[in-house]
């Protein structure tokens, strides 16, 4: 009967609720989650103090002992539904005391602003943004981050970005805003039936390089010591435009133009370099196409123009830079000759018998010297490599002597090994020593680092045909001889490894005098980013990868490292950002041995996927490798969040030693979810091998009476939660 009356009474006040206006009674309520409110000039009302509440963003205004007023969202139990002093008045063992308190409606039913927004690790496109949940949540979804332009440098209309994240997610990173822009991000909680109140915080992103490049200066024409020029203004996107610098090139003493060295010309002529900046012109001063005289001998900015020197001939660029808030961005023109090529004399009529003459005594100079370079070049060149040879047969310094020992977060080979291991000789007669003409690699664009260098894309020339690939350039004379010995031993795992459809290929490796470097097949993609990207709902599912390949991946991932066990290579830290994706659909095995290299500065803590066993006593076998597969079948299910996102890493340990598991999904059938828990066996005899993974997933792929997996859209769906912070180290290693 009891409990019959409570219903009643959640009934009655819900619907009442729905009917009452700011201001009005709802009842004498007992034990009431409270904060403070300053108490109004005079004496506190009912309407007084549920305004003040209102705008406080609370749902209910609070009075006890008369006047005094406080805020809550959460109602305690309620006692009666009349005033509190005529309730005590009425039953004799009544007191009137703090906690019973006279509730009134204050109008607000909407979520309320989300608490201490934080914007930090501002860059020109990026921001991170942090926040803690509203003062009420029980009603919350998920959350809107929307940014809003307040001010830009660019010329288009810039639509108003928006992003939602599930009602766990309290950080994230904002990514593909307008360089030099000031926006507004609001930041607010989504109920099941409507936007609750915005918090906000403004933000100017930094200028951006310059959006597009200067035009080529054109020459008008060259009088002497002076040459004319004109220009036409830039427009620049991602910041202002402050000023433009003009530099001239002596084409006489050619050099290869490296912006960052530009100077005036006095300090130019100091270093040895034949280009220089003449002038810098305000923008003010360039609204319209520009005309300017090189060379008239005035300061324009901190720069002498100079006069040219009759005898030689000169190209000109032009740079754009915005500066704003300490900060420079400056954007030159292309390289490209704007000359006649010729030499322009003043006084009369030229010589040219004398300067043929002379150029002719240079050009056999020259000439004499690039020979004799060119033969210097070719002996030395034979000695060195003589040298080098010699060491590599030695391979002294890099040749593995006794058993193999672990290595901490890097794959492992098992202590099986006879005789010392020469791994250069292994190498040359493994795989493919690449000529030097057939790897062209990209300097300039760096696709991660590793424990020994940086990782570049390169093009290789392989049967005929053009293929992108990975190059791991190790200079190897850098290394100390710790590093040596740990290198060695991962380039063990990686000659043991072999190959596999499922494991990143070693094509071949290319010898330098001062380094080795490392070819793999290219895969810039990885699963994690992957599943991330898959994260987009349609009409009738939350992600655009299907059932079938989520289980294909899981099974690739388990072909790959059968043959690694069976190898008897360990890989100690599977998870998804240590799997790439090639053509779309084909997971690869990366993170062991040499194959560990990173993007962004900073390598997986995979202290989540690691076994139980391992976590408490450092035990590692291959059994500890099936506990970590285990753990990236559920990232792949839940489509890459972060495996017990709930706990902080520095609890991690006790929590998953202690016995703590991964929960099943809604969306996993248990069939699949058994699969799971056979893995995390505390007896490591009872954990399937990888074979048995391989066989018992395709198993439930192929039978067609299975539901193993739905990513099907249902009432109440939101995303398993993604906390990058909790996954990543701060450094490469």
């Amino acid at each position: 009967m009891a409990l019959k009356v409570f219903l009643l009474i959640i009934t009655l006040t819900t619907c009442q609720c729905m009917r009452l206006k700011q201001g009005d009674f709802m009842g004498c309520y007992q034990d009431l989650p409270i904060s403070n409110v300053n108490k109004i000039n005079g004496q506190n009302t009912p309407n007084d103090c549920s305004e003040i509440c209102s705008k406080l963003f609370y749902r209910y205004a609070l009075l006890y002992k008369t006047d005094r007023c406080s805020c809550t969202n959460i109602l305690g139990e309620q006692k009666s539904v009349i005033l509190c002093e005529r309730y005590c008045s009425e039953k004799p063992d009544c007191i009137l005391t703090d906690d019973l308190k006279n509730v009134y409606f204050t109008g607000f039913t909407v979520l309320g602003p989300p608490n201490n927004v934080t914007i930090s690790n501002v860059t020109d496109t990026n921001l991170h943004i942090e926040w803690n949940p509203p003062d009420y949540i029980q009603d919350l979804v998920k959350y809107k981050i929307q940014a809003e332009v307040k001010f830009t440098y660019a010329n288009k209309v810039l639509d108003v970005r928006s992003w939602e994240f599930s009602n766990e997610t309290l950080n994230t990173e904002l990514n593909s805003l307008q360089p030099g822009t000031v926006y507004n991000i609001t930041v607010r909680g989504i109920s099941s039936s409507q936007e609750g109140i915005a918090a906000f915080q403004t933000v100017e992103m930094k200028i951006g390089e310059p959006s597009n490049m200067p035009s080529q200066p054109s020459i008008l024409g060259r009088d002497g010591m002076t040459l004319r020029i004109q220009f036409d203004p830039v427009e620049n996107d991602n910041g202002p435009v402050s000023s433009y610098l003009i530099v001239v090139v002596d084409k006489i003493s050619p050099q290869e133009i490296v912006t960052d060295y530009l100077k005036g010309v006095t300090q130019a002529h100091h270093d040895g370099l034949s280009y220089y900046i003449t002038a810098e012109l305000q923008n003010e001063r360039v609204k319209e196409t520009t005309e300017f005289l090189i060379g008239d001998g005035r300061n324009y900015g901190k720069y002498y123009n100079a006069p040219l020197d009759i005898k030689n001939s000169y190209s000109v660029l032009l740079g754009v830079t915005s500066r704003k808030n300490g900060q420079e961005k400056i954007l030159y023109s292309e390289q490209n000759d704007n000359m006649h090529n010729m030499i322009v004399y003043v006084g009369g009529e030229a010589e040219p018998t004398g300067l043929t003459i002379a150029l002719s005594v240079g050009i056999a100079v020259v000439s004499l010297l690039l020979v004799a370079g060119i033969v210097l070049f070719l002996v030395l060149r034979q000695r060195i490599n003589s040298r080098f040879r010699h060491r590599l047969q030695d391979a002294q310094e890099l040749t593995m002597q006794g058993p193999m020992i672990d290595i901490e977060n890097t794959g492992y080979v098992s202590e099986e090994h006879d005789e010392p291991v020469n791994h250069y000789k292994n190498l040359k007669g493994q795989v493919w020593m690449i000529p030097h003409n057939s790897l062209n690699v990209d300097s300039t664009l760096v696709l991660g680092e590793g424990r020994y260098g940086h990782v570049h894309k390169g093009i290789l020339e392989k049967d005929n045909a053009l293929v992108p690939v990975s190059v791991y350039n190790i200079a190897d004379k850098r290394l100390t001889r710790d590093q040596k010995h740990n290198m060695l031993k991962d380039m063990d795992a990686l000659i043991k490894a072999g190959k596999h459809e499922h494991v990143l290929e070693f094509i071949g490796s290319c010898e330098n005098i001062d380094t080795v470097s490392i070819v793999f097949e290219n895969s810039s993609l990885t699963l994690k980013e992957f599943l991330i990207g898959s994260r987009i709902p349609s009409t009738d599912k939350f992600t655009t990868m299907s059932e079938e390949q989520a289980i294909n991946f899981g099974i690739g991932v388990a072909d790959g490292m059968n043959h690694l066990h069976a190898r008897r290579v360990l890989h100690k830290q599977i998870c998804a950002r240590h799997i790439g994706v090639v053509n779309g659909n084909i997971p690869k095995i990366t993170g062991f041995g040499l194959t560990a290299f990173y993007k962004d500065g900073k390598s997986p803590n995979c202290v989540r996927w690691t076994a139980k066993e391992v976590l408490k006593d450092q035990n590692y076998t291959h059994k500890s490798d099936i506990w970590s597969f285990a753990v990236l079948l559920w990232e792949i299910c839940t489509l890459g969040a972060t495996p017990y996102t709930k706990i902080s890493n520095s609890e991690i340990i006790e929590r998953v030693t202690r016995g703590l598991l991964l929960d099943r999904p809604i969306y996993m059938d248990e069939s699949l979810y058994q699969i799971l828990l056979n893995c995390w066996q505390m007896n490591l005899d009872e954990r399937p091998t990888f074979r048995d993974l391989s066989n018992a997933l395709a198993n439930l792929r192929d039978d067609q009476f299975s539901s193993y997996l739905s990513f099907k859209l249902y009432n109440g769906f939101k995303y398993e939660p993604l906390q990058i912070s909790q996954e990543l180290n701060n450094s490469v290693f």
